[in-house]
């Protein structure tokens, strides 16, 4: 664990010096609960880091600067990146204070697709945010202030594990797993298109569906095998209605998920990624190898994932 300048732990940790890994995360449920005076919507979802990432490198530079590629192998390489401007990675880099360092530059390596509801552009933030609190430019509370100001999803991705998440996505219970071996598996379906969260709940205002009831899980910060399943039988996304009203095509990946043994399938947030979970790797790849054929001829990827871990 790493000491920050005024000597406090930190959560954030960082094996590597050069590289930061940027994990994605799935939304097992997404609750719209009520809103703001100002109109952003309160939430409850049990956040889930995947092995799904983005590899960060930094250096020093000779002026602040990002530079974002589609790593090769990834099949949503004609998907649009970010304008160096508008990367929630460079935001994360403008808001250390410059000076406390030198200027640096990020190079983004990135496998999350982008608009799929995975989170790879606040895991991005936050992977910066982590990398220059492990040098001791940055501590734990002007960290953490920092990453609420680039998005609600950024600081979770501080600390990247298993969170009840509630809010308007700022506030996190990160959950005691037992045993702490629990883990599960994801098969994830990546549709050739991507939906923009604003977009998004500007169809679910629109339909005014109203809002579900608040939840009463992980209330003792404990995560087990009963309450986890508990959770998943009784799980939902709000948006999963009027995303699929925009997109049919997700009403029948969804479908196709639900016919497969798996514990919940659903949405991810607010993207277009479609997933079904299970606890036992092997029906994940028995599963994943059988549906694979039905993915293929709507255009879309899958592809799976274990729990994330540092």
């Amino acid at each position: 664990m790493l000491q920050n300048t005024q000597g406090a732990k930190v959560l954030y940790s960082c094996t590597n010096k050069s590289f930061v890994n940027a994990p994605a995360k799935v939304n097992l449920g997404l609750s719209l609960v009520g809103q703001t005076a100002d109109g952003f919507h309160q939430l409850e979802s049990l956040f889930w880091p995947i092995r799904l990432v983005d590899r960060i490198k930094l250096f020093q530079s000779k002026i602040d600067s990002v530079e974002t590629s589609w790593d090769n192998k990834v099949p949503w390489k004609d998907r649009e990146l970010p304008l160096p401007q508008d990367n929630l990675a460079y935001k994360a880099l403008k808001g250390v204070p410059n000076n406390t360092r030198t200027p640096w530059k990020i190079c983004i390596r990135k496998t999350i697709p982008i608009g799929g509801g995975l989170g790879g552009a606040s895991s991005d933030a936050a992977a910066v945010v982590r990398f220059f609190s492990c040098l001791n430019l940055l501590s734990q509370h002007k960290g953490t202030a920092l990453a609420k100001t680039l998005g609600a999803d950024v600081p979770f991705f501080l600390s990247p594990k298993p969170a009840w998440v509630t809010g308007i996505g700022e506030k996190r219970r990160y959950l005691r797993i037992v045993p702490p071996d629990l883990k599960l598996h994801f098969l994830l379906v990546i549709p050739p298109f991507s939906i923009n969260t604003r977009e998004a709940f500007g169809w679910y205002r629109q339909k005014s569906p109203g809002f579900s009831e608040h939840k009463t899980f992980f209330m003792n910060g404990e995560l087990n095998r009963e309450n986890l399943l508990s959770y998943l039988a009784s799980a939902k996304n709000d948006l999963e209605a009027v995303v699929g009203e925009k997109f049919p095509l997700i009403v029948q990946l969804i479908k196709k998920l639900r016919e497969l043994p798996c514990v919940y399938a659903g949405l991810s947030g607010s993207g277009s990624t479609c997933f079904a979970t299970f606890l036992d790797l092997h029906t994940l790849k028995k599963s994943a190898k059988e549906a694979e054929p039905f993915f293929r001829q709507y255009d879309c990827t899958s592809t799976t994932a274990g729990t994330y871990a540092e």
